[in-house]
């Protein structure tokens, strides 16, 4: 998990050098600089100071800490009463001390928050997003073959050419036709008026023209072929 790497970083450079330059450069680019960017620092802090650093600096222990400051024991806030009252390390209370001050805290706490669950890992949610991505796709294909009744169909081709069959049944003809297909001269198989739209270069292929002088057609175009076949 990157934030993890980050955090061991950090950690490696304190422990060195007692220096905070890489995350405090973090913070800056990640961070609002408004009182959201202490609250992390000074909660990075405290982890170290409780012992977890390297490989055991990582984000489930730091989400803890800033969860305290959402906690209270009667009107006692929990990460004050650990910075105020426990706390010992000088670099906690410098980012820390006047928490009480800044009257958008709770909107800086949800902040940090927000920055460190997104690096979770949540097997529900996983596995939620993947079934929610396979109805879509399942949809999609579903969508280019619609049986909207009786005998009528709707199709999209790849290309994405609407043709429509024996349309009549169904309130799903609000696509342009690029082709409309009638098998036979029956008024539940041939209401083309149900279609308001079609493309300029619009097909009708009826009975009629699929049959002429006792001979079943055939109709090349661009998108799809056309057989007609005794039925």
């Amino acid at each position: 998990m990157i934030i993890n790497k980050y955090l061991q970083i950090f950690s490696e450079e304190y422990l060195e050098s007692k220096s905070i330059d890489k995350l405090i450069e973090f913070t800056k680019k990640t961070l609002p600089s408004d009182g959201t960017d202490k609250i992390f620092i000074g909660c990075v802090f405290i982890m170290f100071d409780l012992g977890f650093t390297g490989p055991a600096a990582c984000r489930e222990y730091l989400v803890s800490i800033v969860k305290s400051g959402k906690e209270k024991i009667g009107d006692t806030n929990l990460l004050y009463f650990y910075v105020n009252r426990i706390n010992t390390n000088k670099m906690v209370s410098k980012y820390l001390k006047k928490i009480t001050q800044d009257l958008n805290f709770e909107k800086h706490l949800d902040l940090v928050i927000e920055y460190l669950e997104q690096f979770s890992f949540n097997f529900i949610a996983k596995v939620k997003s993947t079934y929610e991505l396979k109805m879509q796709e399942k949809n999609i294909r579903v969508d280019k073959l619609l049986y909207l009744g009786h005998a009528s169909l709707r199709i999209i081709t790849n290309e994405g050419k609407v043709i429509y069959i024996d349309p009549y049944a169904g309130d799903n003809y609000d696509l342009n036709a690029d082709l409309i297909l009638v098998t036979h001269d029956h008024y539940d198989h041939n209401e083309i008026t149900k279609i308001p739209n079609y493309n300029q270069d619009v097909t009708i292929i009826t009975n009629k023209e699929a049959l002429e002088d006792s001979h079943h057609q055939t109709f090349e175009l661009p998108y799809v072929k056309v057989e007609a076949v005794e039925a």
